[in-house]
C-alpha cells in the first residue's frame, strides 16, 4: 500500500524578479495523458474535488517592447514553438489577452476570473527555453528577442483554496531539486 505524507510544507517561492514581455501558453486540443495522469494521481492521495489544467508556457524578453505583438505573431508564424491544427496559444501582452487565428493574427480576448490557481514550474537551468530561443534567432536578425523562458503552467480549479497549497506541497508538479 502506498503511503502518502500526512503532514504538508509549503515552500514559498519567489515570483518572477521580471516579467516576460510576452507570454504564451499553449494548451492541446487533444487530451493531454500527462495531465489527466497527475490529476488522477492528485485524487487518489484524497483531493477529490478538483480539475487539472496543464499548459506549456513560454516567456519571452524583449529589447523593445513597442513591437510586442508583431513579434508574437512572428514567434507563432513561424511555426517553431506551436502546432495549430492540435494546440490553442493564449498570448498576455502588457496584461491583455490575446488568442491568435492564423488568418486574423491577434484578437484581444476577455478573461473571466474563474477562481483557478496557477503554478509555474521551470527548470532551472532553463535548457529547453535556450534551445527555443535558438531555433528562433534564424526568425529575429535583429535579436528582437532576447531570452525565452519555458516551463510548465498547472492552473488547479478547486473548492478550498488552501487545498492548492497542500497539493503543491506534494512535489507532483515539479521536482524541487531540479526545478524552482
Amino acid at each position: 500500500k502506498t503511503q502518502y505524507p500526512t503532514e504538508y510544507k509549503v515552500e514559498k517561492v519567489k515570483q518572477l524578479t521580471e516579467k516576460p514581455d510576452i507570454t504564451l501558453t499553449v494548451e492541446l486540443i487533444i487530451t493531454d495523458n500527462e495531465e489527466r495522469t497527475i490529476e488522477h494521481a492528485i485524487k487518489s492521495m484524497g483531493f477529490k474535488d478538483i480539475f487539472l489544467k496543464r499548459r506549456v508556457s513560454y516567456g519571452f524578453y524583449l529589447n523593445s517592447k513597442t513591437n510586442a505583438k508583431t513579434i508574437a505573431e512572428k514567434i507563432l508564424a513561424s511555426g517553431e514553438i506551436i502546432n495549430l491544427n492540435k494546440e490553442v496559444p493564449r498570448i498576455t501582452i502588457n496584461e491583455k489577452n490575446y488568442i491568435y487565428d492564423k488568418t486574423t493574427g491577434l484578437q484581444e480576448e476577455t478573461v473571466r476570473d474563474t477562481g483557478t490557481v496557477r503554478y509555474l514550474t521551470t527548470d532551472i537551468d532553463n535548457y529547453f527555453g535556450k534551445s527555443t530561443f535558438d531555433k528562433l534567432k534564424p526568425y529575429f536578425p535583429k535579436n528582437e528577442i532576447t531570452k525565452v523562458m519555458k516551463g510548465i503552467e498547472w492552473s488547479l480549479t478547486l473548492k478550498k483554496s488552501e487545498t492548492a497549497e497542500k497539493i503543491v506541497a506534494t512535489h507532483i508538479f515539479h521536482n524541487p531539486n531540479s526545478m524552482k
